[in-house]
């Protein structure tokens, strides 16, 4: 079997309602990622963090993509690849995990590729 990625899509859609960090994506094929946006919903500053681990569900300083950025209030930052198959790979049952440092603070949505198999 020949191995490509299927069109585009939108994989997830968090916003935390704890400061507690959450599993925000489980892939069951290899997921690629091109963008992650975090976009601060409040009137003031919020911290926002970004996982991927590709062998569980580990959100710690050592799987961190992101840890504790600051986002202006009322602002989206964007985690962008930049270009295809040089995203952020995620293996089957790998994660992608998110947090914030204030509770409703930060919606984050991620967008991704993932494989699909067609016939040789």
């Amino acid at each position: 079997m020949d191995t490509h990625l299927a069109p585009g899509y939108q994989a997830f859609q968090s916003a935390p309602s704890t400061v507690t960090d959450v599993v925000a994506f489980t892939a069951s094929v290899r997921t690629e990622f091109t963008s992650i946006f975090m976009a601060n919903t409040t009137g003031t500053a919020a911290t926002a963090r970004v996982y991927h681990d590709n062998d569980g569900s580990t959100m710690s300083a050592a799987t961190a993509l992101l840890y504790n950025i600051s986002i202006a209030a009322n602002t989206t930052c964007v985690l962008e690849t930049g270009e295809l198959y040089g995203g952020i790979n995620v293996a089957p049952s790998g994660t992608i995990g998110v947090g914030t440092g204030t509770a409703n603070a930060i919606t984050f949505t991620g967008y991704a590729l993932r494989q699909r198999k067609t016939k040789a």
